[in-house]
C-alpha cells in the first residue's frame, strides 16, 4: 500500500494507542478529576463540531486524545476528529482517524460508519487499493441489504476499473471470502475466455458459480459457463458397448454440508427402483457420484457415470448450480439427465438432452394467477418473496402474469433468506389493501410469516406455490393457513393416489411427513425407469422417450398450468380446488 503522510498529532496519537495494546488491552483508568476535564472536552467536542467551529472542535478532540487515551468516548471522538478534519479537506488525516478507530475497536458501533468514510477519503485520494481494503473490512461488519449493495457495488467498479491485477490478487488473498475474491475469479475467467482457453474459463467460473451466498443468482456468469462448456473440445460420447443399458446413474452430494439431502434424493431413487425391479423384466441397479453441491464437482461426477458407469441416464443434482454443469457436460457427452428438484424453463434450454419432472414454478405460478383471477374474480394484488434467486423470478413472474389477465399488482415486498421478522414489509402490504397474497417462502419462513400477516391484520386471500402443501406447515399454521390456495407437490406423472401410496412409504417413522427431495428422487427415476420398461436400450432410446413425455417451453406453460391440481385450505384440511 502507499504510504500516507498524516499529521505529527495523529501519530502521537497511534503510538499511545499501541502502548495500550501492548499492556494487553488495559488502559489506565481516568482518575475523577481527569475524567471530568475528559467529559468537558467531549461536550466542547459536540458542541464546536455543530456549530462549525473547526479551530476549537479539533482542538478539544487532539487534547482527550493524547492526554486522555482511556476516555470512554474515545472511539466517538476518533470519528468526529476524522469528520473534523474531513470538513477542512484533508483527507488523508481524516482517513488516519478512521482507520485508527476501526483497528483500536472493532466492536464499536461507529466501526462501519469509520470505515465507510474513510473508504470515501481514500477514494478522493485516489488510493483504489485501501478504498477496497475499507470496503472490504466493512463487509465483515452487521450491515442491512442497502449498505451491503454499496460496498459490493462500489468493490465491483473498483475492480473492473480501478485496481491493478498485482492490487486484486493481493487484495483476494487477504480477503478470500469477499465479493471482490469472486469478482477477481469471474474476470480471469473472463480473460481466459477471450484468450481462448475455455477449460481453464471453464473451471474458474465455476468455482465463482459455486462461491456465491445462498440464493444469490448470476445469469451472465451462468451464460460464460455455457459458452465456454459449448467452445471446449466436447468430449467424445463413450462407444456404445461401454453403455450399461440397465445402470441408471445418480447425481447427488453425498459429502458436504448437502450430504444429508442426498440422502434423502437417493432414498426416494431407491424406491422407484426397488418397485421397477419387483414389477419388471428387466433388473436395474444405481450408480452413485458425489457433486458435494458443487458446479465443478457435479461436472467431475457426470464425467464419471458416463464415462466410467456407463449409465444409460442421470438423475440429479439437487440444487441449482450443480443441476445446471451437471446438465451442461450431460448435454455435450449425449447423456440424457433429468432434474427432478429444479425447475426451470431454462434449464432444459441447455439442450435436447436436458429433462426435468419438476413442473417449473412458472407454470405453477401461471395456474395460481389464473384461478386467482377467473375463478376468484380477485382484482388487487400484493406479492411478497425473498429479495433474490428462483424464488425472486418465480413471484416476479407471477406479478407479470397478473399484469398480464389485466389486474393490479399494489405492493411487492422482498426479504432476505432466512428472515423471521416480516412487521415492515406485512405493514406496506396492509396499507396497500390488496384482495390477496402471494408469498413465496420456504416452509420455516412461512411458519413465521403466517402468524405475523394475521397478527398485523393483513386479512386477505393466500395465495402459494406448491412449497405450501406441508403437513408440517399445515400442522403448525392450520388457523393461518385456512382458505389458501396452492399447487398440490406436483412433479409430471404423479397423481393424487400415487401422493399417498408415496407417503406411506417414505414418510419419517411416527408422521406424516415427506421430504420432497425424497418425492423429487422417485419421479425422477421413475421417469427413466418408465423409459427402459418400454424398451429404450440406449441413450438415444431414453432421449425420445423423455422427449416425448416431458419435453416443453414457455409455449407449452398455459396448457400444462390448466391441467395442474390445485388444493385449498378447508377445515384444516387441503382438499381439491374447484
Amino acid at each position: 500500500m502507499r504510504p500516507i503522510r498524516i499529521a505529527v498529532g495523529c501519530a502521537l496519537l497511534m503510538v499511545s494507542l499501541a502502548a495500550c495494546a501492548g499492556t494487553g488491552g488495559k488502559k489506565a483508568e481516568l482518575g475523577p478529576a481527569q475524567q471530568a476535564r475528559a467529559q468537558e472536552l467531549y461536550g466542547t467536542l459536540v458542541t464546536a463540531q455543530k456549530n462549525a467551529r473547526w479551530d476549537d472542535a479539533s482542538a478539544a478532540a487532539g487534547e482527550i486524545l493524547n492526554q486522555y487515551p482511556s476516555f470512554a468516548r474515545t472511539d466517538d471522538v476518533l470519528l468526529r476528529a476524522g469528520q473534523i478534519t474531513d470538513a477542512r479537506k484533508q483527507y488523508a488525516e481524516a482517513a488516519t482517524y478512521y482507520q485508527t478507530l476501526a483497528d483500536a475497536y472493532p466492536l464499536s458501533p461507529s466501526r462501519p460508519d469509520a470505515l465507510r468514510a474513510a473508504a470515501a477519503d481514500f477514494a478522493k485520494l485516489d488510493d483504489p487499493q485501501r478504498e477496497a481494503a475499507a470496503w472490504l473490512e466493512l463487509l465483515k461488519s452487521p450491515l442491512d441489504a442497502a449498505a451491503r449493495e454499496e460496498a459490493t457495488r462500489r468493490l465491483r467498479t473498483l475492480s473492473d476499473e480501478k485496481l491493478s491485477e498485482g492490487d486484486r490478487d493481493a487484495l483476494y488473498k487477504a480477503y478470500p471470502d469477499s465479493p471482490l475474491a469472486r469478482s477477481a475469479l469471474y474476470q480471469e475467467a473472463r480473460k481466459a475466455y477471450a484468450n481462448g482457453d475455455y477449460d481453464q474459463a471453464y473451471d474458474k467460473v465455476g468455482r465463482y458459480l459455486d462461491s456465491l451466498p445462498r440464493g444469490e443468482n448470476d445469469p451472465d456468469a451462468r451464460r460464460l459457463l455455457e459458452m465456454a462448456t459449448e467452445r471446449r473440445q466436447a468430449p467424445p460420447p463413450a462407444p456404445a458397448s461401454r453403455v450399461h443399458p440397465d445402470r441408471v446413474g445418480l447425481l447427488l452430494p453425498q459429502t458436504g454440508s448437502l450430504a444429508l439431502y442426498g440422502r434423502l434424493f437417493e432414498q426416494g431413487a431407491k424406491l422407484a427402483v426397488d418397485e421397477f425391479n419387483a414389477t419388471g423384466s428387466r433388473r436395474v441397479s444405481l450408480a452413485v457420484a458425489d457433486s458435494r453441491g458443487g458446479a465443478i464437482d457435479a461436472v467431475a461426477a457426470v464425467r464419471r457415470l458416463t464415462a466410467e458407469e456407463g449409465a444409460v441416464a442421470i438423475v440429479g443434482d439437487i440444487v441449482t448450480l450443480p443441476a445446471i454443469a451437471g446438465a451442461i457436460e450431460a448435454n455435450a457427452w449425449h447423456a440424457p439427465i433429468v432434474s427432478p428438484v429444479v425447475g426451470s424453463d431454462d434449464l432444459v434450454a441447455i439442450g435436447p438432452w436436458v429433462f426435468q419432472t419438476r413442473v417449473p414454478s412458472t407454470v405453477e405460478a401461471t395456474a395460481v394467477a389464473e384461478a386467482a383471477v377467473r375463478k376468484l374474480n380477485l382484482e388487487r394484488f400484493a406479492v411478497i418473496a425473498p429479495s433474490r434467486g428462483d424464488r425472486r423470478e418465480a413471484a416476479d413472474f407471477f406479478a407479470g402474469e397478473i399484469k398480464r389477465l389485466g389486474r393490479q399488482v399494489v405492493a411487492v415486498e422482498y426479504y432476505e433468506d432466512g428472515a423471521t421478522d416480516f412487521k415492515a414489509q406485512l405493514g406496506r402490504v396492509r396499507e396497500a389493501a390488496p384482495d390477496a397474497l402471494f408469498a413465496v417462502g420456504g416452509v420455516e419462513e412461512l411458519m413465521q410469516m403466517l402468524p405475523q400477516a394475521k397478527f398485523h391484520d393483513v386479512q386477505v386471500q393466500l395465495l402459494g406455490l406448491s412449497s405450501w402443501n406441508s403437513d408440517k406447515l399445515m400442522r403448525l399454521s392450520r388457523a393461518e393457513l385456512e382458505g389458501a390456495v396452492f399447487p398440490a407437490e406436483s412433479h409430471y406423472g404423479s397423481s393424487k393416489d400415487q401422493h399417498a401410496a408415496l407417503v406411506k412409504k417414505l414418510a419419517t417413522p411416527n408422521t406424516s411427513d415427506i421430504s420432497p427431495v425424497s418425492l423429487a428422487g422417485y419421479y425422477g427415476t421413475r421417469a427413466v425407469l418408465e423409459a427402459l420398461g418400454q424398451g429404450a436400450a440406449s441413450r438415444e432410446d431414453v432421449r425420445k422417450y423423455l422427449d416425448s413425455h416431458l419435453r416443453g417451453d414457455a409455449a407449452t406453460r398455459a396448457t400444462r398450468a390448466a391441467g395442474l391440481p390445485l388444493l385449498r385450505v378447508r377445515g384444516g384440511k387441503a382438499e381439491a380446488f374447484e
